[in-house]
């Protein structure tokens, strides 16, 4: 995972104590200010002795032992709170935090330490993800194989035992697209209760990743009458009222990083657009494919060649699969998605890439547009034939990843 375990425990400290939005404050002399909250310094004496693990570039060479375990998990809970710096979790929205909240305050309650409240917060969070992948499954259609397959992802599966936000995204992004695959399988108009929560839902999501309001144009496409537009006008509103909060009072600029200076460069260059579009994915696009399956912490070594072709191979059997019955509205899924991806490059190409750089910077292989694209799979008749071979896809995932993860961790982290 990308986000260190401090970042985010104190992100949910800090929302269970009553401060749902962080704060930017500035740095030390000659620096750049930094974004945090109040939280508990628990939480880095807690970690300190696993981050040596989360830095090395792909070595496996950063081994638990007994000692860091047990200094680890002797760390209390203090009784007052300082100011800490989570500057890459501040800015998020609260919704998918309350697990982790529920969590603490039991964790707390019941005297645990730290790490057995962030074990506890984990389960919670692993809980919620089965609850709305099971519900968004046995809602879906066509989509079913498909999306089953990539919520069997090695990542997706780490996320969702995390105790960040994106198990409760990803969760509430499969919900979105399985009521919208029940829709267009239906062929009936959604009604205003449906659209409201389908909107719910993906403003939460843009809460936490803006780029993804445009995904608003899915309710639009399948609303015949004024409602839809209306509801993705609401959630425009929340998700820009959010960030410009975001933006004005917590969001902390990337390290080098110059928005002002990133959007006048591409407006009087406008042909470098091109470049780095192109330098980005010539470097990058091999690690969006390996993030894409499982890389399952900060600078992984990758999994084995052998199993990343049998995922590639099951997805590929589950996208045929899922091509049999009426498309949602594929214009709109994927004007919704190439918005959305444009967004979150251009978000972190102005926010998070050093300044001048002919690439960018921060972009991640994550799941929620893969879940969308689904849903705009042609309709094959001949693809009902891919039914049996799509659900011994699912079961080959469902055998084989569990073993090679547990070996991943251990081989990884464990032994030496």
């Amino acid at each position: 995972m990308k986000i260190m375990p401090e970042q985010v425990v104190g992100i949910f400290v800090c929302i269970a104590h009553g401060h749902i939005v962080g704060e930017r404050r500035g740095g030390a002399p000659g620096e750049p200010p930094v974004s945090g909250g109040l939280s508990d310094m628990a939480i880095y004496t807690a970690f300190s002795g696993f981050a040596r693990m989360s830095w090395l570039p792909n070595q496996p060479d950063g081994q638990l032992s007994r000692e860091i375990m047990e200094k680890s998990e002797a760390v209390k809970w203090h009784r007052s709170l300082v100011r800490m710096w989570f500057g890459a979790t501040a800015q998020y929205g609260p919704v998918f935090y309350l697990p982790d909240v529920g969590a603490y305050w039991f964790g707390r309650a019941a005297g645990m330490r730290v790490d057995a409240t962030l074990r506890v917060a984990r389960a919670v969070n692993s809980l919620a993800f089965v609850l709305l992948a099971v519900i968004a499954l046995a809602r879906a259609r066509r989509t079913r194989f498909l999306m089953a397959a990539v919520l069997m992802l090695p990542m997706t599966l780490v996320l969702a035992a995390s105790a960040n936000q994106d198990a409760g995204m990803i969760g509430v992004m499969a919900l979105v697209v399985a009521q919208a695959d029940r829709i267009a399988d239906t062929g009936r108009s959604p009604g205003r209760g449906e659209l409201l929560l389908m909107g719910l839902g993906l403003a939460c999501v843009a809460m936490g990743r803006p780029a993804y309001a445009a995904l608003a144009l899915l309710l639009v496409a399948c609303a015949p009458n004024r409602w839809g537009l209306v509801v993705a006008v609401f959630i425009a509103g929340l998700v820009a009222a959010w960030s410009t909060i975001v933006a004005v009072w917590v969001m902390q600029p990337g390290v080098w990083a110059h928005p002002g200076a990133q959007l006048a460069g591409l407006i009087m260059h406008m042909a470098a657009i091109l470049r780095i579009v192109g330098e980005t994915l010539r470097l990058s696009l091999g690690d969006y494919g390996w993030q894409f399956v499982g890389q399952l912490s900060w600078n992984d070594v990758p999994l084995p060649s052998v199993y990343v072709r049998l995922v590639v191979a099951c997805l590929l059997v589950t996208a045929i699969a899922s091509s049999y019955g009426k498309a949602f509205f594929p214009w709109a899924v994927a004007a919704a998605a190439g918005l959305t991806i444009t967004g979150v490059f251009g978000l972190l190409y102005a926010n998070w890439t050093p300044f001048g750089l002919g690439q960018v910077m921060g972009v991640e292989g994550r799941h929620f547009v893969a879940l969308v694209v689904a849903l705009a799979l042609p309709n094959l008749r001949w693809a009902r034939w891919f039914h049996v071979p799509g659900c011994g896809a699912l079961a080959a995932m469902g055998v084989v990843t569990p073993v090679v993860v547990v070996h991943h961790f251990v081989s990884h982290f464990y032994i030496r």
